[in-house]
């Protein structure tokens, strides 16, 4: 679900695999080189069901040993960087956790932070640093309640 920013309003939303029709969308606007991404894991876009082709965020994501593991994570910036939408990241890692429960992994997802994000994960998505490493968790209690929230 996504939220706008400035009118509240809700959008249901889906999260599907990238398809060959979406690689030009992935070109330019990112931090991130979604096009290299996609040519060694599976990534996935954040649509709404009112506009299928806006990319509201990308997630790539794969099965590891006994989670799953979310590589890179990015809400689109619409032109400017503005943010014009609440949920992006939530609902892109609330499919990552879902897809720890089809992997029989109990919702456990793990990734990599950037130092100046660990507050920031730790605020919307409730997730937890392993130690003092960049590693942070999505534990079964977090993972329930991001999906029945964002998904």
């Amino acid at each position: 679900m996504l939220v706008n920013v400035i009118t509240g309003e809700r959008f249901r939303t889906f999260v599907l695999p990238v398809a060959s029709e979406d690689k030009a969308a992935l070109r330019k606007g990112w931090r991130f080189d979604w096009l290299k991404e996609s040519k060694v894991r599976p990534v996935y876009k954040l649509t709404t069901s009112e506009n299928p082709y806006i990319l509201h965020g990308l997630v790539s994501s794969e099965p590891d040993v006994g989670f799953m593991f979310m590589h890179l994570v990015e809400r689109a910036g619409y032109g400017d960087g503005v943010r014009l939408y609440d949920g992006i990241p939530q609902s892109l890692v609330a499919f990552v956790c879902q897809q720890s429960f089809e992997f029989g992994f109990e919702g456990v997802v793990a990734f990599d932070s950037k130092s100046l994000l660990f507050r920031y994960y730790e605020k919307t998505l409730h997730a937890k640093r392993l130690g003092n490493s960049s590693r942070m968790i999505v534990d079964t209690q977090t993972a329930f309640h991001l999906i029945n929230v964002w998904l």
